[in-house]
Parts: C-alpha cells; structure tokens; sequence
C-alpha cells in the first residue's frame, strides 16, 4: 500500500493517495502502533481536505477519534468524533450515526453520563431500526449508566432486559459492554439501589469472562 499511495501520489491522484493512508492507519492501528496510526490518518485527512472529499475528511476524522480514544485522550477523540459527526451530517451521510455513538461514549467516558444520554438514545433508534443487534446490544449497555445517572430507573430496567436478550442471540462479548455496564452498577449503588447494582456488576463480569 506504500508503493501504491507513492503512485498516486507522483500521478496526481490526491483521493486515492489519502484512501491509502487511511488503510494505513487500520493497519498499524490493528498492530498497536497508535502514534503511526495517527500520523497516516493526519496525513489522510490533509490529502482528503486539499481534494475537496468531505466523506474521506468525515472518515479520517473519525478514526483520528478511535485512535485518540484507544490511546487514552478522551478529550481530542471528543474533538475529532465531533468534527466528524458535523461534516456527515453537513453531506447527509448515514455514518453521522457512528460518528454521534462515537461521541456519545466518549462523552460517557469523560463522566457526563446526561449529556451522553440524547447522544446515545439517538443512535440507538437508528441502529434499531436497521437491524443492527449487536451494535444495539451495545448501545443499550451504554445507556444503563445514563439512565442510572438520571435516576430513570423503569427505563434501566427495560434497557437491561434488551441487552440481555441480545447478548444472548448475538453472543457479544465486549470490553466497552463491560465497562459501561461497570458504570452502570457503581451509578445504582449510589442511587441506593444495591440489586440494580449487582445486576449490571454481574453482567459485567460475564462479559469480561467472555472476552
């Protein structure tokens, strides 16, 4: 992919030099190494930007978000799903709704469990209506912390019972499940509601074992 993106680069194709960078950036992002991961999808986002594609801008912002993310700044994954989420919505492209799932969870991540909720609760309708039950099934357990934050508890317990449900049809075993679920016993054990708590500890537990 190197020699390729050296290619276009010397012919004059900026798209599909930056479509390159953008791969790059998976690949080594898949290998761990997140600061090249980040210097190709920076790289992407300028030869995407100087041809004028606002869908390859969108995408190369959202992965510099994963990559932020991954590496533990919450703050600049919340500016780049953000820059990302404008720019689809702007294109009326239908990945504004991973861009605003994105920037939900990383909301929820850096502690602001209501703001998240309208984020979240969003792009959990769409998934739902697609189909998506995995996804779903994530967004669901991502919502139980919001709901506990806000002390919606008939809405926790409905959420709840979803995600299980679908947990069990898809076989989801995932680390971001885990921890929002984590969260989402430790908000019920604050609100005083120690089963609550338990429940979603347990679920947690079952889905790191599961991993």
């Amino acid at each position: 992919c190197e020699d390729a993106r050296t290619d276009f680069v010397a012919v004059g194709d900026t798209v599909e030099a930056a479509r390159c960078e953008l791969l790059l950036a998976r690949i080594v992002q898949q290998a761990g190494d997140l600061a090249t991961s980040l210097e190709h999808a920076q790289a992407a986002r300028r030869l995407f930007r100087r041809a004028g594609a606002r869908q390859g801008v969108a995408q190369s912002d959202n992965l510099v978000g994963e990559i932020a993310r991954q590496a533990g700044d919450l703050e600049g994954a919340e500016r780049a799903y953000r820059a990302a989420l404008l720019r689809w919505e702007t294109i009326g492209h239908s990945h504004a709704t991973f861009a605003r799932a994105n920037l939900g969870l990383v909301t929820l991540e850096r502690g602001d469990a209501v703001a998240a909720h309208p984020l979240l609760l969003r792009s959990l309708e769409q998934f739902e209506r697609e189909g998506r039950a995995a996804i779903t099934a994530q967004l669901l357990a991502a919502l139980l912390p919001c709901e506990a934050a806000c002390g919606h508890w008939q809405a926790f317990d409905a959420r709840a019972a979803r995600v299980f449900e679908l947990v069990a049809q898809t076989g989801l075993a995932d680390s971001d499940t885990a921890r929002m679920a984590e969260r989402a016993g430790t908000f019920a054990a604050i609100g005083g509601h120690p089963e609550r708590a338990r429940l979603a500890w347990r679920f947690a537990a079952a889905q790191y074992r599961g991993l």
